[in-house]
């Protein structure tokens, strides 16, 4: 696969941290599968800001179909020191998802559940007055209220994990309750398709950014790093890309590429799940700044845009995930 870059950099000064953010995978709309209804068209765009999907689906059967549509939210797993991307970890909707259809505002239905493996706690967060959202705020603190015995309950059963720390200066080191379990939750609602009508549903969220405060990518040695392997293949890293991270390097005499990363995991195969492939795929991968760098894996890639990247298929059946790269220069 090829790849889309834009070499073009600011000179900035050298600067490495180890500050990390992850990122979750963002996924599509899904659907067991169905042999009557077609994804007949999909817009897809991309930003480290916002997400937005536009849809067609006919009804190729005889009848009017009703089904269950999922829009399935990533798994959030808590744990000691964990740094997840997430738009807004306090609110009910923590990636400010939105859904329509033919114009009219779905209010779909949040199912939320929290697990550990396949256990499913909920019952036992919601006794103990515990949000389910591992990361929002309070949760750490309403296990902390918890009597010791259910603390030691807690620990056991890999629900919290014993995490220490001091809350003063130069004070002692104290014993908290991390949050250790899963927040796993989907938008759920029922969709009405009429035989052979188009319907258009339009969904926007929020995604889950993951980033790192200065990248390994260029310095010697770089792919052959435990940590940074998988990068090449994943999103298509080549030698023009990587060319313009050492021209950067040199601009700036720094050792280090001097750009901060942020990722973006897109969930493209439940596209497949739908009948026959999607007559009319589009791509928009929009990397923010004309300054940055961007890459991801893709044939045809064509800039659209001082920052815009395109990409159309038809007849398409995603076969693989979605992983963007965008470098953003550090500023002085």
């Amino acid at each position: 696969m090829r790849r889309a870059a834009l070499a073009a950099v600011l000179a900035a000064g050298p600067a490495l941290a180890n500050d990390s953010t992850a990122e979750l995978d963002n996924n599509g709309l899904r659907l067991l599968q169905e042999p009557d209804i077609a994804m007949t068209s999909e817009d897809l765009s991309i930003s480290a800001k916002a997400v937005r999907i536009e849809y067609e689906f006919v009804n190729r059967g005889p009848a009017a179909r009703t089904v269950t549509i999922a829009f399935p939210m990533p798994d959030v797993t808590g744990g000691i020191d964990e740094n997840v991307g997430l738009p807004d970890p306090d609110a009910e909707n923590p990636f400010r998802f939105r859904v329509a259809a033919d114009g009219l505002e779905i209010r779909p239905k949040l199912t939320a559940r929290a697990f550990v493996g396949a256990v499913d706690v909920t019952d036992t967060l919601a006794a103990a007055h515990a949000p389910l959202m591992p990361f929002a705020k309070g949760a750490s603190e309403a296990l902390d209220r918890l009597p010791q015995a259910t603390k030691d309950a807690f620990v056991k059963a890999e629900i919290a994990a014993i995490d220490e720390y001091t809350t003063k200066v130069d004070g002692p080191m104290e014993k908290h309750l991390a949050p250790t379990w899963t927040w796993r939750a989907a938008y759920v609602w029922s969709q009405t398709f009429p035989p052979g009508k188009p319907v258009r549903v339009v969904q926007d969220y929020s995604p889950s950014v993951g980033g790192t405060a200065g990248t390994t990518i260029g310095a010697a040695g770089w792919r052959t790093r435990d940590d940074m392997s998988g990068y090449p293949a994943k999103y298509c890293i080549d030698a023009a890309f990587e060319g313009a991270v050492k021209w950067a390097m040199t601009a700036a005499h720094a050792d280090f590429a001097p750009f901060a990363e942020t990722r973006i995991n897109f969930v493209l195969k439940t596209g497949a799940n739908w009948a026959g492939p999607i007559g009319a795929f589009r791509l928009v991968v929009d990397k923010g700044a004309a300054q940055n760098l961007v890459s991801f894996c893709a044939d045809g890639v064509v800039k659209t845009g001082p920052t815009t990247f395109e990409v159309r298929r038809s007849d398409f059946r995603p076969a693989s995930d979605l992983h963007i790269l965008i470098l953003e220069p550090l500023r002085n």
